[in-house]
């Protein structure tokens, strides 16, 4: 009895293996072939869509150019308005002091002097450098006195007369009267303060002690001044 050993082999069917690699040449490698060239368009338009999202965010925001302009602008004009500031302070207090003198009043130097009615006179004597006296010599020397007290701040608004009388003969001694006017309401304060006879001889004396004895022939001598008040 005899046996026959057959290997058996698959039938391949080579009309078919032959339309598949002729419509997709390579066959798996084909495939694998248009995966790896698809994946670079994949990448790219990551890329692509990153490098847009990229390119639309510097739309939006300003250019760094142009930022930094900004910034140093800004910072130019705040610094301008500073300067402008410190300037002007200055200007306006100026202006504000300026006015304000120009503006404003004392009290003590507003009064009505039709309310100076009391009298008060101060009567005295002093002693010329050398006689005898020129002629009219008497009237300047009447004269001074007036301006004296009529430009002293504290005695000016109630001074009213200065008198010189007629000069001694052969002497070198000449009297004075001086009037003042004041008012009522403050009569006792004036006599005992601001029109006291210490206070209207010091007027007196200091104007003495001011005369230029060096280049005036004939003038006051400062030590000779008596002075007393009487109502």
């Amino acid at each position: 009895m005899s046996f026959e050993l057959k290997v058996f082999q698959p039938s391949v069917n080579t009309s078919n293996n032959d339309a598949r690699m002729t419509a997709d040449p390579g066959g798996v490698a084909g495939e694998g072939t248009g995966l790896l060239a698809s994946q670079p368009n994949n990448c790219n338009g990551e890329v692509d869509s990153e490098q847009g999202q990229g390119n639309g965010g510097g739309a939006l925001a300003p250019p760094k150019n142009k930022s930094a302009f900004n910034k140093l602008d800004k910072k130019v004009r705040i610094g301008m308005a500073v300067v402008l500031i410190v300037i002007l302070i200055p200007i306006v207090v100026v202006i504000s002091v300026a006015i304000c003198a120009a503006t404003y009043k004392d009290k003590d130097d507003i009064y009505d002097s039709s309310l100076f009615t009391v009298p008060q006179y101060f009567n005295g004597s002093f002693q010329m450098s050398s006689v005898p006296f020129k002629e009219g010599e008497d009237i300047g020397l009447q004269q001074k006195l007036a301006d004296l007290y009529k430009s002293s701040p504290a005695l000016g608004r109630y001074f009213s007369e200065a008198k010189i009388y007629p000069f001694r003969n052969a002497s070198n001694v000449v009297d004075y009267q001086l009037t003042f006017v004041l008012p009522e309401d403050r009569l006792e304060e004036l006599r005992n303060f601001t029109l006291s006879n210490e206070m209207v001889q010091s007027v007196f004396r200091q104007f003495l002690y001011d005369q230029d004895q060096d280049s005036a022939s004939t003038y006051i001598i400062p030590v000779s001044l008596i002075m007393s008040s009487r109502h």
